[in-house]
């Protein structure tokens, strides 16, 4: 969640740990009328605000955010639901990307026994780009499970899980368009990963 600070919030006669104290509640905000705001409004002490009203907590769209987050003044207390970038880390292979990117400066900085300790997510390969990387990796190990998830996707859509090359020829031919449509359809990315089949769970 992001820290950013409020224009709207007008408690400067106190301290913000006693303004705080007086106002037990929290004040939300959001656009989404789904299972979200459902939660939202059955949560003890939270008030839904309405309109221009002040809020502490603004579950925004991205929309907001890219309009907003660069030209509005909030309180530090204040949190929102994405921060700038946002996607960097919420889309399957940017999220990656990110990861292994970090591994490698802290290889450059502090050695590779320490870079070594960066082994909390599986091999992960971003398909079809990487494929042959990640056909090499496959047949080292064969036998283990895969996972392939779309990028951009989430509620578990689009992910299946296989043990063999031929389990994603279907998915393999479905990206790949001949040469007179391939302007016109996308080719939608998925990353393939080793399967994690013990994680670790919240609550076990």
């Amino acid at each position: 969640m992001s820290r950013p600070k409020n224009q709207n919030y007008r408690g400067h006669g106190l301290s913000k740990g006693k303004e705080r104290e007086q106002r037990a509640s929290i004040r939300f905000k959001t656009t989404l009328m789904n299972t979200l705001m459902d939660v939202l409004r059955h949560r003890p002490g939270w008030v839904e605000v309405k309109d221009e009203g002040e809020w502490d907590f603004y579950w925004c769209d991205v929309s907001w955010l890219r309009e907003n987050f660069d030209h509005t003044y909030m309180e530090e207390h204040v949190r929102i639901s994405h921060f700038r970038n946002h996607y960097e880390l919420t889309r399957k292979n940017y999220m990656v990307k990110n990861l292994k990117r970090f591994r490698k400066q802290l290889e450059r900085e502090a050695g590779k026994l320490e870079a070594a300790k960066c082994d909390f997510f599986p091999k992960t390969f971003e398909m079809p780009c990487e494929y042959h990387l990640f056909v090499e990796e496959f047949r080292k190990n064969p036998g283990i499970t895969w996972i392939m998830k779309p990028v951009a996707r989430s509620q578990g859509k689009g992910i299946f899980l296989f043990r063999r090359l031929k389990d994603i020829m279907d998915w393999r031919k479905d990206t790949r368009s001949s040469d007179d449509q391939k302007d016109d359809i996308p080719v939608e990315n998925y990353v393939a990963q080793r399967y994690i089949e013990n994680p670790y769970l919240i609550g076990g």
